[in-house]
């Protein structure tokens, strides 16, 4: 992504500083406090004004080095691998699109070697308990649900993830479906890139066209619908804990990214990132310019939201949530807010209307 004029120099030297800091490390133990940088070199480019998109590449660009560190000292201390492999990153590590609060989300792909599968799996199975031991080291939080390359089912060979999202496609049953949205926004963060794309060519194959994987996905979709009522007031949370507010990644963010994704994958795009994908999408004029004008300043409205409320609770010491209370927005933010949710509910009826012609 290109630089613009609201990323100041200094900014842009403190996240390249930043970066080769990491890469001069040797140990596990000092990536620790560079990883706590992150919030300064953020809150200057929230400082500076910069767009929501830019933000998340930059913490993108932060985190991806601190891991793909913490990947060359693991294999430094285990030796060398017996098959070339791929470290991927999926979910919104996948998709570039970080904020402050994030957990782990990757898998490890490795070559198919079948005169040596025990060996091979051996290794990979311990080269990634100890990448994720020292990932958890320097403050990158476990996956709640284990979605991590240390849990065995996602440290395989190529040749079962390449099954896995076969399957996942030619029986779109719940929890086929849910693996397949849980992965299918992966990108290569480490090793053997081509590992990964040849998995990305193998899902775009599989998915493009197939409609009744389509019309279940697009049922996914149409499950996450932004809050905001009838009216054209916010829909808040009635419970005590949450009383006023809305979840702004859930019923903010989710209607969006899901949306976008769905067309994409329907359309054999290959970028995992919202806005590019969105980019492409206008490209092949799957999307008029004004839709992807407003879905474009839909992402940048609540990403922007989400950052700047996250990292007010950082600095104030308190941990990151996401979410907000409208009556807590000036007048301005409510009623882009409330457009991006209007620019989401319209991208959810199109697909609606695309969903009606897979199942018929």
């Amino acid at each position: 992504m290109p630089e613009g004029p609201v990323m100041s120099q200094d900014v842009q030297e403190a996240v390249a500083s930043l970066v080769r800091d990491i890469s001069g490390r040797e140990r596990v133990a000092d990536l620790a406090a560079l990883a706590a940088r992150t919030t300064a070199v953020v809150g200057a480019l929230v400082a500076a004004g910069a767009p929501a998109g830019r933000i998340t590449h930059a913490i993108s660009r932060i985190n991806d080095r601190l891991a793909a560190r913490v990947l060359e000292l693991t294999e430094t201390r285990l030796g060398r691998t017996p098959a070339p492999y791929c470290w991927i990153l999926f979910g919104s590590e996948g998709r570039r699109e970080q904020t402050f609060k994030t957990d782990q989300d990757n898998a490890l792909v490795y070559g198919d070697t079948p005169d040596a599968a025990e060996e091979v799996r051996g290794y990979f199975g311990r080269f990634a308990q100890a990448a994720i031991a020292n990932l958890i080291a320097i403050g990158f939080p476990r996956c709640p649900a284990g979605y991590m390359a240390s849990t065995p089912a996602w440290c395989q060979p190529l040749s079962v993830w390449t099954s896995n999202f076969s399957t996942w496609v030619t029986e779109p049953v719940p929890d086929h479906l849910l693996k397949f949205l849980v992965f299918c926004d992966f990108r290569p963060l480490h090793g053997r890139f081509e590992l990964a794309v040849d998995l990305r060519e193998h899902v775009r194959r599989v998915a493009t066209g197939e409609r009744r994987f389509l019309g279940h996905l697009a049922n996914t979709v149409l499950e996450f619908t932004p809050p905001l009522g009838m009216f054209r007031t916010f829909l808040v949370e009635r419970n005590a804990e949450h009383k006023g507010r809305f979840d702004l990644k859930l019923k903010g963010m989710t209607p969006l990214v899901s949306a976008v994704r769905f067309l994409a994958i329907s359309h054999g795009i290959t970028e995992t990132g919202t806005l590019e994908r969105l980019q492409a999408l206008r490209d092949l004029h799957a999307l008029a310019p004004a839709q992807h004008d407003e879905l474009a300043a839909a992402f940048e409205c609540v990403m922007s939201l989400r950052i700047r409320h996250q990292y007010e609770q950082v600095v104030n010491g308190s941990a990151p949530d996401n979410f907000i209370d409208p009556d807590g927005l000036s007048r301005l933010e409510r009623k882009r807010l409330k457009e991006s949710f209007a620019a989401m509910s319209r991208v959810q009826a199109m697909i609606l209307e695309l969903n009606r012609a897979f199942v018929h």
